[in-house]
């Protein structure tokens, strides 16, 4: 099953999600895919994500980054989300 945050960056507008999962191969490809189809940018943390078969999740985190979205570490997830935070304060 996959998970997904649409993360508020300025206001109402949520422009992000942050998808993770057990199952890189599907549902958490078909939600970064649903994600960009309605015009969201999807992240997938690269730690966050898993699959039974290394070989289908490395070949689709690559397709992730490559077409759909941004493949980027938990550590810049987590700081992306304290800038986010740190900005509504503001």
């Amino acid at each position: 099953m996959a998970y997904n945050v649409a993360v508020d960056v300025g206001g109402p507008t949520r422009t992000c999600w942050i998808v993770t999962g057990a199952s890189t191969s599907g549902c958490s490809r078909a939600t970064v895919v649903d994600a960009l189809q309605y015009g969201f940018r999807p992240v997938v943390p690269r730690e966050a994500a898993g699959d039974r078969s290394l070989n289908a999740h490395e070949a689709n985190l690559y397709d992730v980054d490559a077409k759909y979205g941004d493949l980027v570490s938990v550590e810049e997830t987590l700081e992306y989300l304290e800038e986010v935070d740190a900005a509504r304060v503001r």
